[in-house]
């Protein structure tokens, strides 16, 4: 039977082109940086069904085009069994595991793997976005067509999103809006939540990019994106990602350092950025009112005073750095390493104070210090409110579904059966995909998805040195991991998040020294 099976295999070989399975990705990729996020058939109307029709439509025929492939793949992993895997394909499986069996158990199985809402993601698409991880992974390649399309469809994104934060209708795409949603969709993204979501997948790799790359050039159009990028992301006026954004701006200043060059042109990208904050500042003196008032995050790094501050610092720090370059890049890149561990050391105090704060919470004085950390229904924009009633149901469900979780598309169904939300409640999901995932698929899922990305940065920067486009991904997992503490996974960003990890963790890193 396996001499068979192994001249199937090997006629299948033979019969199919080897440029079949490369292209086929390559078009599938150019269609999904380009095309999918620009894609609506009745405006801001129905982007969910238009985001996951095209989706599904797009995947399922790639994955036909490729199924011979597939079908061999999946014959060499069998009789591979013994082989050493990756860590992120080991992660991958689990996850698989995971959104197979919460599936099966869901209370209701139709529903979990078919149905969707705007802020849920269907099983077929979860397995559908998992086919398509290993099937990237294995045969994507990245070139500069890929990067032109990768900062068209971005781009045309950011340059959307400001047009409508400036009170322009771009395109009639706000048509039909009634006025408390104009200033929550400005993009064929859908809301801004999954905007801010998007941002932080797709700009980092640019920021990344701009730092490392040796043609004038490329390094001019990556600086143009970045300058929309910034300003994009302070007009959606989300906290989460001005924050993630801010936060990675300050992260690549590590790797910044480990080059003279890179260091310069580090100095070129917070240029960029304050630019970028200047322009806006410009904008809103035009514009007036048409622009809504920025909150939170977004105004106090926008107050002139504030960046009357950094640009005179940054003058100043320009200004030293063009007179005395290589002194000062020299007695910065010696004390990199010490920074860093006053960083992490002050982040993890951080995280300790908090976590102190909430466990003592009933003993904590209103008036005290530590009761300011500690969360609340108002925390986070009132994210807060359903964090706790979250964690609460985690904490009171029966151990399988700790394990297993509840299915996809059951979050509202099973707070509300446990009492935690009112029955009029909007919430579908918790905004956390930490608590999301947990409630999705249990502790197995939770390992999986969190594993595949913990495990593409700890890759990243274990290699990083010897190929520095590792930083790619050094950069951007963070930034996606801080937003991903108040933002959701949904149809709208996860085959983003998807295709990136695999390029990251497939061959085309090594193609790019």
């Amino acid at each position: 039977m396996d001499t068979i099976m192994d001249k199937l295999m090997d006629n299948l070989k033979s019969f199919i082109p080897n440029w079949l399975a490369p292209t086929a990705t390559y078009l599938y990729l150019l269609s999904m940086l380009l095309i999918f996020p620009l894609f609506n058939t009745e405006k801001m109307f129905h982007l969910y069904l238009d985001k996951r029709n095209f989706f599904l439509v797009s995947s399922i025929v790639y994955l036909c085009c490729i199924l011979p492939q597939i079908l061999i793949a999946l014959y060499d992993w069998g009789n591979d069994m013994t082989m050493p895997k990756k860590p992120d394909i080991i992660f991958a499986l689990v996850l698989l595991a995971a959104l197979t069996i919460s599936t099966l158990f869901s209370r209701n199985v139709t529903s979990t793997f078919f149905e969707m809402s705007s802020r849920t993601i269907s099983g077929l698409c979860f397995l559908v976005i998992l086919a398509v991880f290993f099937a990237v992974r294995q045969y994507g390649r990245l070139d500069k067509l890929l990067l032109w399309t990768w900062l068209a469809g971005s781009s045309a994104i950011y340059i959307c999103g400001i047009f409508c934060a400036c009170g322009i209708n771009f395109f009639n795409i706000q048509d039909g809006l009634d006025a408390g949603q104009v200033r929550m969709y400005l993009t064929p993204m859908s809301n801004i939540n999954y905007t801010a979501c998007y941002v932080c997948i797709m700009l980092p790799p640019i920021m990344a990019l701009y730092m490392l790359c040796k043609e004038t050039f490329t390094q001019k159009i990556c600086g143009a994106h970045l300058y929309l990028g910034f300003m994009f992301t302070l007009f959606i006026k989300t906290d989460s990602s001005t924050i993630a954004i801010i936060f990675g701006i300050l992260l690549l200043g590590y790797f910044a350092l480990e080059s003279e060059q890179w260091a310069d042109r580090y100095t070129q990208i917070t240029g960029i950025y304050l630019g970028a904050k200047f322009t806006i500042c410009i904008l809103r003196l035009l514009f007036g009112d048409k622009i809504h008032p920025f909150h939170g995050t977004g105004a106090l790094v926008l107050d002139y005073r504030v960046l009357l501050c950094e640009i005179l610092c940054y003058l100043a720090f320009f200004l030293a750095w063009k007179r005395n370059q290589n002194i000062i890049w020299k007695k910065l890149a010696a004390a990199r390493k010490t920074l860093a561990i006053i960083a992490l050391a002050a982040a993890g105090a951080g995280i300790a104070c908090i976590l102190f704060a909430n466990i003592n919470a009933a003993n904590l004085s209103k008036g005290s210090f530590w009761h300011n950390l500690v969360l609340t229904d108002a925390t986070f924009n009132e994210r807060g409110y359903v964090w706790r009633r979250t964690a609460s149901a985690v904490k009171e469900e029966p151990l399988i579904r700790k394990l297993l979780g509840n299915g996809l598309n059951s979050y509202e169904n099973v707070m509300r059966i446990m009492h935690k939300l009112p029955a009029d409640s909007t919430y579908a999901d918790p905004h956390n995909e930490i608590l999301q995932m947990t409630t999705d698929m249990g502790l197995l899922g939770l390992i999986g998805y969190f594993g595949i990305l913990l495990s593409t940065l700890i890759k990243g920067l274990r290699n990083w040195k010897n190929n520095a486009f590792y930083i790619i991904s050094v950069l951007t997992l963070p930034i996606y991991l801080v937003q991903a503490l108040v933002n959701e996974y949904s149809i709208y960003t996860l085959p983003f998040l998807f295709i990136f990890l695999a390029l990251i963790n497939g061959k085309s890193i090594d193609m790019i020294k």
